[in-house]
């Protein structure tokens, strides 16, 4: 009798899901989530390479370990391969695609869309999870990259106030050209941790995979380290076909139970075998972003002591990216460790010293994966830069810098008010 009332009554629950247009949804092994952000009104290249990236995508396709989800906005530039691809070439708005074996079906096409505002992302990152459920899930945002810095929208540094966000609860990645707007860190940090909240049951996001430029910085992964577990992302700039996308899905179907640790070493190497020289790509653990953060204040404040005495602040032997912006934080710390600085007479050289090697013990725990080729190969960086401009690039990002997690925790900046503008 009881088994029958409860088959009565598991037939009335699915009739209620069904008639209110629910389904019970498979849990699968892993999510693959798509952010393309193809809007370049400049030129056709990068939505050409997307397409073909969505294409490797869809070689294998979603299955019964993986699901594939893709939301793609395109641009306005029409180039031959383009207008020959697409069934409406003349459509520049975004699509929502469920990609299958051999196939992309288009789920959705909502238009125009600003793929630069994280309510657009969350919206599609929570209508993924709700229809698209698994134990693991990876976000790729495909798209143009300009490192921590973000030069457009809500936050950035040209905003009155860098930093801020506008959730409904500034840009580092994902340009998009019509709606001149894009993702800052601040964005992505609330995105992720709005995600696990809501709709991820407590849990993070297992990784989010940068396929664009400079965007692995240490003030990044400090700033995702409350939402997000693993980044893959380069330093360095990223060639036009980005990732090897069939490498990731072919990792799912060899091991549905591959960790996203694993995951990370499977797409930094096999993007370096493709894109071979002068390349590098690495994956890095949130949860370590703590101690390296720690670690670079101690150095900072030890850097300050001797550059105070000694008045000689150089190091030779480093690594600069994106106009020198940038720095590889590893060769930073190794160029104090081997002598290459010119403070490294100071009274408190062993002192600063030890503060730089634990920086490099902190770096080697932070990295779970590193691949590099061409010119990187001689140089064995680190892969994770940290921001350092001269004297008037500093003076007119300083606000947007001053507004991360990464300053407001680290003595780094303190270090560059100093060293760059004699602020004490």
């Amino acid at each position: 009798m009881k088994r029958a009332l409860r088959s009565v009554l598991l037939s009335a629950l699915l009739l209620s899901l069904a008639c209110h247009g629910l389904h019970a949804q498979t849990v699968k092994d892993w999510t693959v989530m798509g952010w393309f952000v193809g809007d370049d009104n400049n030129t056709s290249s990068l939505e050409e390479s997307q397409l073909k990236n969505l294409e490797e995508l869809a070689e294998r396709g979603s299955g019964s370990s993986l699901n594939i989800v893709v939301q793609m906005d395109r641009g306005t530039k029409l180039s031959r391969y383009l207008r020959n691809s697409y069934s409406d070439p003349n459509y520049s708005g975004a699509k929502r695609y469920v990609v299958e074996r051999n196939k992309f079906v288009v789920h959705q096409k909502p238009g125009e869309v600003n793929m630069g505002d994280p309510e657009q992302l969350l919206d599609f990152m929570a209508w993924t999870a709700e229809n698209y459920p698994a134990r693991n899930y990876i976000l790729i945002v495909n798209a143009h990259g300009s490192g921590m810095l973000s030069w457009r929208g809500t936050g950035s540094v040209n905003d009155s106030v860098p930093g801020r966000v506008d959730l409904g609860l500034g840009r580092y990645v994902g340009y998009d050209d019509t709606d001149k707007d894009c993702l800052t860190i601040f964005e992505l940090s609330q995105v992720f941790k709005n995600f696990a909240e809501k709709h991820n049951g407590g849990k993070k996001l297992d990784m989010f995979a940068a396929d664009a430029c400079n965007a692995a910085g240490v003030e990044a992964l400090y700033q995702f380290r409350d939402g997000l577990d693993f980044l893959v992302a380069s330093p360095a700039t990223v060639p036009g076909h980005g990732f090897r996308y069939t490498a990731i899905v072919d990792a799912v179907y060899r091991n549905p139970q591959i960790t996203p640790q694993e995951m990370g070493a499977v797409i930094t190497k096999s993007f370096i075998d493709r894109a071979g020289g002068g390349n590098l790509l690495g994956c890095f653990r949130t949860e370590a972003a703590a101690e390296l953060a720690d670690s670079v204040s101690s150095m900072a404040r030890e850097m300050f002591r001797a550059h105070q005495e000694t008045r000689d602040g150089s190091l030779s032997g480093l690594t600069g990216y994106s106009d020198d912006k940038y720095w590889d934080l590893d060769r930073v710390a190794k160029a104090i460790v081997n002598g290459r600085a010119g403070f490294s007479s100071a009274s408190n050289r062993q002192a600063l010293r030890d503060a730089a090697g634990r920086v490099v013990k902190a770096m080697k725990w932070t990295r779970t994966s590193l691949w590099y080729s061409g010119k990187y190969n001689h140089e064995e960086n680190g892969g994770l830069s940290i921001f350092w401009p001269g004297k008037e690039k500093y003076k007119k990002y300083r606000a947007f810098y001053k507004a991360t997690d990464f300053a407001k925790a680290v003595t780094w900046d303190e270090y560059l008010d100093w060293r760059e503008l004699g602020i004490q």
